[in-house]
């Protein structure tokens, strides 16, 4: 069950599961390939006592046969509350403005922000911090600067395009609110339909990336 992954997040948990008395083991579950019915008849196997999942676009699929083991579980994603599910959520303000100061302090001003067009917790929180920190660092009103994409990769794919094809309007840098968003690079600009240069960068916890455009106005 452990794969004897040594990244520092990891760690932390693990050293910080030990301390209060219990072992810690991570699994890396591969959804295509494994079923998740095996998964849980090994967590009884083992006697596990609490399960920390850390998945990305979790849906209530995803989280609802793991409830059958009566253990305390903890989510990234504040979805499933109502269920007795709690969750362990990113610093959504401090995420975005390291976000926000380093396109800044990089020469931006002209950013925008793009979003799902979905308003649950999390993703108000960082359109509300990207206004502020933006009035902060004196880049004007903000709130005209959030766009929302959709729902899902081809959504965001698609209306970024239209997007684009209307014309960027000096726009120089992006943050961009999710993975899903995130994935509409791989279709738009990593195709060859449009071209970009500088570097894709994620900063913090979040998926904050910065791109440098050329010959999009």
């Amino acid at each position: 069950m452990d794969h004897q992954v040594r990244h520092p997040v990891i760690e932390t948990i693990k050293a910080i599961v030990e301390k209060s008395g219990y072992s810690f083991e991570y699994r890396l579950f591969q959804e295509k390939c494994e079923h998740v019915e095996n998964l849980i008849a090994e967590c009884r196997e083992k006697d596990v006592k609490g399960i920390y999942i850390m998945a990305a676009e979790m849906e209530k699929s995803d989280i609802y046969p793991f409830l059958e083991l009566q253990i305390p579980i903890v989510t990234g994603d504040n979805l499933f509350y109502e269920e007795g599910i709690n969750s362990f959520l990113i610093d959504n303000r401090e995420g975005i403005r390291r976000g926000v100061d380093y396109l800044v302090d990089k020469g931006h001003s002209r950013i925008v922000y793009l979003a799902e067009d979905i308003d649950i917790f999390n993703f108000l929180e960082r359109r509300e911090a990207f206004v502020l920190e933006m009035a902060k660092r004196e880049c004007g009103d903000a709130s005209n600067r959030i766009r929302q994409l959709g729902c899902n990769v081809e959504e965001a794919a698609f209306s970024m395009g239209k997007y684009l094809d209307e014309g960027m309007r000096g726009v120089t840098a992006f943050i961009l609110e999710s993975s899903v968003i995130s994935m509409w690079g791989s279709k738009r600009f990593l195709s060859g339909i449009y071209e970009f240069q500088g570097t894709s960068l994620c900063l913090d916890l979040m998926q904050l990336h910065q791109w440098n455009f050329r010959d999009l106005n």
